[in-house]
């Protein structure tokens, strides 16, 4: 690659660096790069390494919420928590502890006495888009297991994929990663991210995120309207996958398409909603919707409408999370 030399002030000469390169290197206007000259007379130009202080903090067992507390400071980027007391760390406060750490990705109980604990993170720089695709994929598996449970009336297949505990596991190493990558150049580089990417991936990833949390909250159980609820399932499933191809490939023509298929499910999802808690006149000349006792593992838990009010409720709560990932998706499609 050849670049032209120019004469700056009396002395000094200066040669442009490819922007590519820049780009990649993460070098700012500002910045440094180091220069070291070979023995063969040759110059080699290579970022400037950053040294990264390792972030620190001791918190009290006290504080409101232990576990809520940890998360919080692994998400953000702390490398190191120590929790002490004066008096000893009770059972409650340990347990809290041992509980929480297998959570977090890379986190690690490395000193533990009577009345001090340390969290270490012994992790580096995850690979950001093989974890990316594994969540999306846990979603897909998610929908797909609900559209075939309603469709073969069977739980089966749903209580398979609930056994896969790792959504809030690789939601937390995500948003780590993200924070991190909004912070430093150099680790957006590493996670083959644009700076402005990481805003983005940050909200698809929180959209998932609640798709899970209302799928995971969805019983299965037998229904006149089974495979109505399986379309359904079926259409979001084709809708998620269409908002992650659509936000790869930049396609906004997918994207568009996926949002106006939501649209359609939609109208179909409230309709039935609506048709579910109108009053319809039975035989016997009284009104109001037909109420059967619907039984989970054993325990009657409430009527058929209700449980299916609240399924299609969650469903149309997925079905707004999709439509922000696609309108997500035609944003990047021009960025």
């Amino acid at each position: 690659m050849e670049r032209k030399v120019i004469k700056m002030g009396d002395s000094s000469l200066v040669v442009s660096l490819p922007k590519a390169w820049v780009d990649k290197a993460g070098i700012v206007r500002g910045g440094s790069v180091e220069v070291e000259e070979l023995s063969t007379g040759e110059i080699v130009i290579k970022p400037k390494t950053e040294v990264s202080e390792r972030r620190e903090v001791e918190i009290s067992p006290g504080e409101k919420s232990l576990g809520s507390c940890i998360i919080d400071h692994y998400v953000n980027g702390t490398d190191v928590i120590r929790i002490y007391s004066k008096d000893t760390l009770g059972p409650e406060v340990m347990s809290t502890i041992y509980d929480t750490v297998p959570e977090l990705s890379g986190f690690e109980v490395t000193e533990a006495s009577r009345n001090r604990v340390g969290i270490e993170y012994l992790g580096g720089v995850m690979p950001f888009k093989k974890l990316f695709s594994r969540f999306t994929l846990i979603i897909n598996n998610y929908l797909r297991s609900l559209e075939l449970a309603f469709e073969k009336d069977s739980g089966a297949d749903v209580e398979t994929i609930r056994k896969m505990k790792e959504t809030d596991r690789l939601y937390y190493s995500l948003l780590r990663n993200l924070i991190m990558a909004a912070e430093s150049v150099k680790i957006a580089s590493e996670m083959e991210l644009r700076s402005k990417d990481s805003v983005y991936y940050t909200l698809l990833v929180k959209n998932i995120f609640e798709m899970t949390k209302k799928v995971e909250k969805i019983d299965f159980f037998t229904t006149e309207h089974n495979q109505e609820l399986a379309g359904f399932f079926n259409s979001a499933l084709s809708c998620h996958k269409k908002s992650m191809e659509a936000w790869n490939k930049k396609n906004r023509e997918l994207a568009l398409e996926g949002m106006d298929e939501i649209k359609e499910t939609l109208k179909e999802v409230k309709s039935l909603s609506r048709n579910i808690g109108e009053p319809q006149e039975k035989e016997h000349g009284k009104h109001g919707p037909e109420s059967r006792a619907v039984k989970l593992k054993g325990m009657v838990v409430a009527s058929e409408p209700v449980m299916l009010s609240n399924i299609l409720s969650d469903l149309q709560d997925i079905l707004y999370f999709i439509n922000r990932n696609l309108k997500i998706a035609t944003i990047n499609s021009v960025s």
